[in-house]
């Protein structure tokens, strides 16, 4: 308590003190939760700088070093979510210029949107089921041609369709389901 007074009352070498003392350690934590040694060294320096210039503010701080962790944590924190919302902009910057130049790119990202999501969807199916989907929808076999090359039952192709409706339906949503069925039907 007695070093946060003392820096409060803007005594230069505690602050110089807890620098040295702290600063190699916080850069290495904070480096350890960002994984970028340069950006986590700006981060705690700009922390020492906040520090000494809003000390008038440390009264209720009883651990200048839990104080300093904490800190150091939250702008940890903040600093991956800058990042993440940074590469989301960044990312629908990029996509924004593709659609731009062409409506064919667009179909195209489209598309490609589509296709993983009922790839996705079709691999949570088991492995009969989709094979039997897939032979229906994608090569459109008739029941009894499904049955005689997977050598099922008729009334067992239909079981698996069914089991494969409901289960693509329920992944997929009902309009991507509906689109699905009807593109390639």
């Amino acid at each position: 308590m007695e070093s946060v007074t003392d820096l409060i009352a803007g005594k230069a070498s505690e602050y110089e003190s807890l620098f040295v003392r702290l600063y190699p350690v916080l850069v290495n934590y904070a480096s350890r939760l960002l994984m970028d040694k340069h950006i986590s060294e700006d981060i705690v320096m700009d922390i020492f700088f906040n520090l000494w210039d809003n000390r008038s503010s440390l009264e209720n701080i009883r651990s200048i070093d839990a104080y300093l962790y904490r800190t150091t944590y939250n702008k940890c924190i903040d600093t991956v979510r800058h990042k993440k919302i940074v590469n989301k902009y960044h990312n629908l910057q990029l996509y924004n210029e593709e659609i731009a130049q062409t409506p064919e790119m667009e179909l195209d990202l489209i598309s490609k949107d589509y296709n993983t999501h009922i790839n996705q969807a079709l691999n949570t199916l088991p492995p009969k089921c989709r094979e039997v989907f897939i032979l229906r929808r994608f090569y459109n076999f008739s029941y009894k041609q499904i049955g005689e090359k997977l050598d099922i039952s008729v009334k067992t192709v239909d079981s698996q369709l069914r089991i494969a409706n409901k289960k693509l339906k329920e992944e997929l949503g009902w309009l991507t389901f509906f689109i699905l069925f009807y593109n390639f039907h």
